[in-house]
């Protein structure tokens, strides 16, 4: 699936955009809400004084002091920016991994054009084999195919609709 962002739009509308993001996910989720509820009435009552019956020593219970947790707090967080740092990390591998693929595939189709001038027949076939194998490849991507595992034919019958097969090399295909 494509994602097709508008860059003319404004800072504060692309961060307030929830479409394509885990927000929806997240405040969808049951469990977001009943922590949320038990914060908020915690702290309300502790605002209110409704906690002021309670004990000193029950009461120290309730609220953590940050004293205790101050150093577990600041190993979470550590560890979340950590996290966060190698995920990130490994995007950007991805994204310049696939930016190559990309720029060979140009480079190639480029190559051709120079080479093969004299034949433009065969560099628009083999710029078509190209591309089919880059959409091919994403293909397996997108749909989780392990190592080996065939394309449908139906995924087939699309690269014939839309031009990078034809339907005798899908014949050819298929018999294999």
């Amino acid at each position: 699936m494509v994602l097709q962002y508008d860059t003319d739009s404004g800072t504060l509308l692309v961060a307030l955009t929830m479409r394509h993001t885990v927000l929806p996910g997240v405040l969808m989720s049951c469990e977001f809400w009943v922590f949320l509820g038990i914060h908020i009435a915690i702290y309300v009552s502790s605002k209110v004084g409704l906690l002021d019956f309670m004990e000193p020593e029950a009461h120290k219970h309730v609220g953590v002091d940050f004293n205790i947790v101050k150093i577990s707090t600041g190993i979470a967080t550590f560890f979340q920016v950590f996290y966060a740092n190698q995920c990130y990390s490994r995007y950007v591998v991805l994204y310049k991994t696939t930016r190559t693929v990309f720029v060979d595939a140009c480079g190639y189709a480029y190559m051709l054009r120079l080479l093969l001038s004299t034949a433009p027949g065969y560099t628009r076939l083999g710029s078509r084999y190209v591309l089919l194998c880059l959409v091919v490849h994403f293909m397996h991507i997108q749909r989780d195919r392990s190592y080996g595992e065939q394309v449908s034919i139906e995924a087939m019958k699309e690269l014939v609709a839309a031009g990078l097969l034809r339907p005798s090399e899908l014949e050819a295909l298929r018999c294999r």
